[in-house]
C-alpha cells in the first residue's frame, strides 16, 4: 500500500466516486519512479497486488473510511503551511 498511497489520496481528493485504479495505474506518471520500484512493477503496468492495494487504500480513504478524516486533517495543514502558487493572482 505504501507505493500507491499518494496516488489515491491525490484522487481521493480530486473526485467523489468510484474509479477504475488499472485505468489510472496503466499511465507511468501516476507514480513517481520510486514509489514503482516499492510496488516491485515497471511504470504503467500495475500489478494485481498494486491493484488490490489501492482499492483497499481507497476504501481507508475515501468519505466514510476510517482514514477520511486524517486525510482531509492532513491536506488542510499541507495547504496552510504550503499555500499553492496561484498563476496571475494580484
Amino acid at each position: 500500500m505504501f507505493g500507491v498511497a499518494g496516488t489515491v489520496a491525490e484522487h481521493v481528493l480530486s473526485k467523489e466516486e468510484f474509479f477504475c485504479w488499472e485505468d489510472l495505474l496503466s499511465c507511468s506518471e501516476a507514480m513517481s519512479s520510486s514509489d514503482w520500484r516499492t510496488a516491485e512493477c515497471i511504470p504503467g503496468e500495475p500489478s494485481r497486488k498494486l491493484l488490490r492495494a489501492a482499492e483497499r487504500c481507497a476504501r481507508l480513504l475515501f468519505r466514510g473510511g476510517d482514514l477520511y478524516e486524517h486525510l482531509i486533517n492532513e491536506a488542510i495543514f499541507l495547504l496552510r503551511r504550503y499555500p499553492p502558487c496561484l498563476a496571475g493572482a494580484p
